[in-house]
């Protein structure tokens, strides 16, 4: 069997969205950022902009 590892550069404010995200069983977009607008003071778009980021990057 052989597996490929992918090695993605993640940043700080990347892994904030992602700890949002794992520490939920099922979670929307709209509850990732209720939290970090809560939590980090972000607004809305640069947690949109954020989330764009880690689809592109195929994390999300």
């Amino acid at each position: 069997m052989c597996t490929t590892v992918a090695s993605t550069h993640i940043t700080d404010a990347e892994w904030e969205v992602m700890r949002v995200v794992w520490a939920n069983d099922r979670v929307t977009s709209k509850k990732v950022i209720s939290v970090l607008k809560e939590k980090m003071d972000w607004t809305q778009s640069t947690i949109k902009t954020i989330l764009g980021r880690l689809v592109e990057k195929g994390v999300l």
